[in-house]
């Protein structure tokens, strides 16, 4: 396990972590320990390969339980930065839609199907054949909302109407 206490410029540490140690030994936990607890920087350790990241004002018993869990396979955050992590992501916003990760042709097939149509004639609307649109069916559970295809109908009717689904 590393423990590197970072008061010098992060970016430097995490060059070594990333470059130097995580490329050569992936297998080495890290626990940063720094004053530094903005998101860009936090983020930038998670992602150079940090398992773990504490402020250096944390209490001694918080970093002793934070090198048990790294080695425990956890990933230990102080609390301040927790509330970052967390925050970042009230930021982001809500998710997607579940029915944004379908292309064009699934979106065309899926609103079809939501209005009554059957293969053969989604087919001829579209111009596919009909084992390309049961290729397009038998993957839009996956690919729009993960659940039957009737379900992605009624999902796909509510979000064309501005409904909220039930």
């Amino acid at each position: 396990m590393l423990l590197p206490a970072i008061a010098s410029p992060i970016r430097i540490w995490l060059k070594c972590l990333f470059r130097l140690i995580k490329s050569k030994l992936p297998e080495v936990r890290v626990l940063m320990v720094t004053v530094y607890n903005d998101s860009e920087q936090i983020f930038r350790a998670s992602k150079a390969g940090a398992n773990g990241y504490l402020i250096k004002s944390s209490p001694p018993e918080e970093l002793l339980a934070a090198i048990r869990d790294v080695q425990n396979g956890s990933a230990p955050l102080s609390g301040p930065i927790a509330l970052k992590v967390v925050e970042h992501f009230h930021e982001m916003g809500p998710p997607a839609k579940e029915t944004e990760n379908l292309s064009t042709r699934e979106r065309q097939v899926l609103d079809l199907l939501a209005k009554g149509f059957i293969y053969k004639e989604i087919g001829a609307q579209l111009g596919i054949e009909v084992g390309t649109v049961r290729s397009y069916v038998k993957n839009m559970p996956e690919a729009a909302c993960a659940q039957p295809v009737g379900g992605c109908c009624r999902a796909w009717m509510n979000e064309a109407e501005g409904a909220n689904p039930r």
